[in-house]
């Protein structure tokens, strides 16, 4: 069931304090580390390691040192995320998987710490869905990974990375980036979209165009919902008609005049 949008600041400030508390319910609880700048100094070597029992070993390291002591991360954040996200394209999907976790909990950690690195992230986890050998399992943790992304980093930051998702030839990826940008439109508001700076808020009425008319009816059915929870503000055909370039405009225009 996807959560209501919302229109008031309150209500949406609920709904992410909801969010995170079920984001941070639904990970493992791992133990504390003794000497964690240690440990995570071990975990990068573990990932250097041809043995996929000791990446894993490394990345569930990593995963402790997030959870329990994220300030030891933020110093070699970088080192730490281009590690990780080389595993998760890891062609053994064990290792995939603890790679996809890892993300997810330094999302949920180091929150917007992790705003610079959401590109190359975000896009790897996006990369992963698009692989040959991504099972609905695979795929599946990688939307957590992402809704991850979403719930904890800056709406501007994974916004882009989302919105790259559409332009992607797999519907798996563009149907991964329309869900999570439903999560997001649904976590700000309606009031709060249009509010936003004038960048952002192009940035967004051009995604849901893209998704109002993709050729796979899920990508469609998320840009729908989202542009009828729209039609409510005063404002949405002005900025959709100031945005739409030629290809978007005799669909859209269609489309908005049917919705309700």
């Amino acid at each position: 069931m996807k959560p209501a949008m919302t229109d008031t600041g309150d209500k949406t400030k609920d709904i992410t304090i909801n969010l995170q508390a079920a984001n941070h319910e639904n990970l493992e609880k791992l133990q504390p580390l003794r000497k964690p700048e240690v440990e995570l100094s071990l975990s990068l070597q573990l990932l250097t390691s041809e043995d996929w029992t000791k990446k894993v070993k490394g990345l569930c390291i990593i995963r402790a040192v997030a959870q329990h002591h994220p300030h030891t991360l933020i110093p070699t954040l970088y080192p730490v995320c281009t590690s990780v996200s080389d595993e998760v394209r890891n062609p053994r999907s064990t290792v995939a998987v603890a790679a996809i976790d890892t993300l997810r909990y330094l999302y949920v950690y180091l929150r917007k710490n992790m705003d610079a690195l959401v590109e190359r992230t975000g896009v790897c986890l996006l990369q992963r869905i698009a692989q040959s050998n991504a099972n609905d399992f695979i795929q599946q943790r990688v939307n957590m990974a992402l809704q991850a992304m979403v719930q904890n980093c800056s709406s501007g930051r994974h916004l882009s990375v989302l919105n790259t998702g559409l332009n992607n030839l797999n519907r798996a990826v563009r149907t991964s980036a329309a869900q999570q940008l439903h999560l997001l439109a649904d976590m700000m508001g309606v009031n709060a979209i249009f509010e936003a700076d004038e960048s952002f808020t192009h940035k967004f009425l051009t995604a849901v165009c893209k998704m109002c008319v993709d050729a796979d009816p899920k990508v469609r059915s998320h840009g729908h919902d989202i542009l009828r929870k729209m039609t409510v503000h005063k404002d949405l055909m002005m900025l959709f008609n100031g945005i739409m370039s030629d290809k978007y405009r005799w669909p859209m225009t269609k489309i908005l005049r049917n919705t309700k």
